[in-house]
């Protein structure tokens, strides 16, 4: 039922616009659920790249609002006219944030924790 459904929102949206809120609900929503369940789904998911995802996808969020207000910016500031809702300057946003999160999570993070790390560490060692 779960790959109909996708199937149809991705390729047939009129049939499913209709009642799309009592599918999602009660149908759509508790397949994905059951899905994650399988034993076969969460072995793939406890992966590291995964959980590595999940960091740089958490800095994008972060850090989107930030990029899009500072390209907003740079844009009214220097009196370039494009238009944000355009496909492809999406698409190059989205790679932008991507980049942007991929390097606050490998570079600054992990620098960060380790020297407060390093810090608690230190503390804890001068206390004993």
């Amino acid at each position: 039922m779960f790959f109909i459904m996708t199937i149809l929102m991705i390729f047939q949206w009129d049939i499913v616009d209709e009642d799309i809120n009592y599918l999602l609900t009660f149908v759509y929503y508790p397949s994905v659920l059951i899905i994650l369940k399988s034993r076969y789904i969460k072995k793939v998911f406890k992966e590291r790249f995964w959980s590595k995802l999940a960091e740089i996808s958490f800095h994008v969020y972060v850090w989107h609002a930030v990029l899009l207000f500072g390209v907003l910016s740079i844009r009214d500031i220097l009196g370039i006219k494009f238009h944000v809702k355009g496909s492809i300057l999406m698409l190059i946003f989205t790679l932008f944030c991507f980049l942007w999160g991929t390097i606050s999570c490998l570079i600054y993070e992990n620098s960060i924790k380790n020297k407060i790390e390093r810090l608690l560490y230190t503390l804890n060692g001068s206390r004993d």
